[in-house]
């Protein structure tokens, strides 16, 4: 408990500095109010979004329309980014998911439910939950009671909106409520519902309220606790207090909460990125600053009372998404944020605890590890910032022999036209090239090849996700001057593919988005010839099927390795392959496949790749649905030949205080000088920003 503060026995220079630290607080309070604002907004994009595609909260009366409740309380409907929807969406359907796991495990024993929403902002669960109008919640609101708890104001503000919306007053029938200004404590009681005020810093107050709830202290009442993103605000030891006076006076309780995550520690880009956003809007994150990690928190929850303990992160949510409903979230917004997605969903955490001690966590709810890392050593290699940004990412580059790169296109944040050089050497110094003829419009995720010192190639791309291109261009660096080439017209649009020399004058494209069914194809420069490829496979590599998938990343290289070989990991819809494809091309235009290794470091999405020595490659960076790539694991090594891994470790410095960001980048290779660059990427983060990726070189 806080100690109380006699405030006769100070001074007037600690009076002076007790009021001081009372604003401070008051302001703080003021600003994590203002995240109810934000969250609130985005969560009813959301619900316009998917509560009329997905055929959520039935009618009951069939012939109305689905019935929404985050409009009460955000009168203007915002539109939020289609990974900022997707990420609302899973924490709705994450709360939503534990509600139904507890009702069903109840069906046994038919026990009232109480719900007690800690820091319940304007969120309209109760009202969902408890509408008879709702086909889709008839279950729950014979079964649930709700107590929403948050800052008076807050509640004060809520009570209004209620009392404002007709079909709201319908749901919860005849009630009495305290709302005066004057009141320290306004309150809504109803039959079913019932709202409250009280600031979770004060501990004491806080157990007031579950002293005095007959309900909370019934051991034949399950009690659901949910904190979505309200104790993350509040510093640990208060936070803390919290969950255990919870189980400790609340027999039969379960506790749901949604926090943030730092898994890879405060230094993490993202991590790095979501921390600073929220101290900048005077909302720090504290909570994480102790309870960093999916271990950490359980063994909190463990700690405080709750013996069994079941959390994951969104981004394992995501993975317990039956495969149709995850197709048409696909199918209704164009989506081709995944790295971004793959980010922000590792970086929360939804934990279910309980102290029921017959209650058990079951598919599809309970929440499986992930694979290990495996053990590596750290090579030779290193790693370092340049210190210098092309400001772009999700163009495409190739290296001349002049020691100089030529990058064209890509986002910073809208899409790009014009083609930068870049000078390969430590200061790598850029300009835009003036004069160029016939420039290709503006794309991003594309690729480019070169043919020689004189002639590049440019394969696909896109504008909008889904307005992909079939185009093919050509360059020539001498006249400046872009060439359309008619007849080298893919079959089909083609983006987030990837595109190697298999010769003097031939390409090889693996995977994309695009609908063609050819995993690859060829295409010939001098005879203007595309060819679907045949796939054959070894007596090795038997039982697998290589499919035509997004975001791979490959190479080819006759001069390392004693069969011309190269390297793909794949991606279906949402999750990333973990696999890694060792193949020669036969005739022209069969790939054989040799082998198929599996690895959780080679389940990346977006990752680059080139050849090295003999049969080394180096793989660097992209996203997983998996885990979070960290200092040792962003860029590793592997040996075709032994099947060693390596670590290429980033130096403390570079990872600590250099812009990072390894998305959307492109390598290029100097085997002269044993060094891979490392040019532009980035990439948005949710709604805390952006990053961006500083040029790096890799020595090896």
């Amino acid at each position: 408990m806080k100690k109380v503060i006699d405030e006769t026995e100070l001074t007037p220079r600690q009076k002076k500095q007790l009021e001081k630290l009372e604003r401070r607080k008051k302001y703080a309070d003021v600003a994590i109010q203002g995240t109810n604002t934000s969250s609130i907004a985005s969560k009813r994009s959301a619900e316009l979004l998917f509560v009329p595609k997905l055929d959520m909260n039935r009618d009951v009366n069939r012939d109305l329309p689905n019935r929404q409740y985050f409009k009460y309380f955000v009168p203007k409907a915002p539109k939020r980014s289609p990974c900022m929807n997707r990420g609302y969406w899973l924490r709705l359907h994450g709360i939503r998911t534990r509600l139904q796991s507890i009702l069903e495990e109840n069906a046994n024993f038919k026990k009232e439910i109480l719900v007690i929403n800690l820091g319940c902002g304007f969120d309209p669960l109760p009202f969902q939950l408890l509408d008879e109008s709702n086909l889709d919640s008839i279950a729950f609101n014979k079964a649930f009671d709700f107590l929403d708890i948050d800052y008076a104001d807050l509640i004060r503000n809520k009570i209004r909106m209620i009392e404002a919306e007709p079909e709201l007053l319908k749901i919860v029938g005849d009630y009495k409520t305290n709302i005066e200004t004057k009141s320290k404590s306004p309150s809504f009681i109803s039959e079913h519902y019932t709202a409250l005020s009280c600031n979770l810093n004060d501990a004491a107050a806080y157990l007031d309220i579950l002293k005095s709830n007959e309900k909370i202290a019934d051991p034949n009442v399950i009690k659901i606790f949910i904190a979505e993103v309200s104790l993350a605000y509040m510093k640990p030891e208060y936070s803390d207090e919290i969950i255990s006076l919870t189980s400790k006076h609340s027999p039969h309780s379960h506790f749901i909460t949604i926090e943030q995550l730092m898994q890879e520690g405060e230094n993490e880009p993202f991590s790095k990125q979501m921390v600073k956003h929220f101290k900048k809007n005077d909302s720090p994150l504290q909570s994480i600053m102790t309870y960093h990690t999916i271990q950490g928190q359980i063994d909190r929850f463990n700690s405080l009372g709750y013996s069994k303990v079941n959390a994951g992160s969104i981004a394992q949510l995501w993975e317990s998404v039956s495969p149709k409903l995850q197709k048409q979230i696909d199918d209704i917004e164009l989506f081709d944020e995944l790295e971004e997605f793959h980010l922000v969903s590792q970086h929360y955490l939804l934990l279910h605890a309980t102290n029921i001690e017959h209650f058990e966590f079951i598919e599809p709810y309970k929440f499986t590890a992930p694979p290990a890392i495996p053990a590596m050593t750290c090579c030779d290699a290193t790693v370092k910032s340049l210190d210098t940004n092309i400001n772009r990412r999700f163009g495409s580059a190739v290296a001349s022999d002049k020691k100089v790169g030529f990058y064209f296109g890509g986002a910073n944040p809208s899409r790009l036209q014009e083609s930068i050089e870049v000078s390969l050497d430590d200061e790598c110094n850029f300009g835009t090239v003036q004069g160029q003829i016939n420039v290709p419009s503006p794309r991003m995720c594309h690729t480019l090849n070169k043919i020689n010192d004189d002639q590049y190639v440019l394969v696909g791309g896109r504008t909008a996700p889904g307005q992909g291109f079939d185009e093919v261009y050509t360059y020539r660096v001498s006249t400046k001057t872009w060439e359309l080439k008619e007849k080298l017209r893919l079959p089909e649009p083609r983006y987030r593919h990837c595109t190697v020399n298999i010769s003097s004058t031939t390409l090889l494209v693996f995977g994309g988005k695009s609908t063609s069914s050819a995993e690859f194809l060829t295409l010939d420069i001098q005879s203007e010839a595309v060819t679907p490829c045949a796939i054959t496979y070894s007596a090795e590599a038997a039982g697998y099927h290589l499919e035509s998938l997004a975001s791979a990343s490959m190479t080819y290289d006759e001069g390392t390795t004693a069969v011309p070989s190269s390297v793909a990991r794949t991606t279906r819809q949402n999750t990333v392959s973990d696999k890694l494809v060792t193949f020669e091309v036969v005739n022209g235009n069969t790939v054989h496949i040799k082998s198929v290794v599996s690895s959780s470091l080679f389940q990346r999405y977006g990752s680059k790749t080139c050849a090295l020595d003999d049969d080394e490659i180096l793989l660097v960076g992209g996203t997983s649905n998996a885990r979070l790539f960290n200092q040792r694991t962003s860029i590793v090594k592997y040996n075709l030949h032994t099947q060693e891994l390596a670590s290429v470790p980033i130096s403390d410095e570079t990872w600590v205080s250099k812009p990072l960001c390894l998305i959307g980048f492109e390598l290029l290779h100097s085997k002269q000088e044993r060094r891979v660059y490392i040019l532009g990427g980035g990439t948005t983060c949710y709604g805390f920003g952006s990053i961006t990726n500083a040029n790096m070189a890799i020595d090896y």
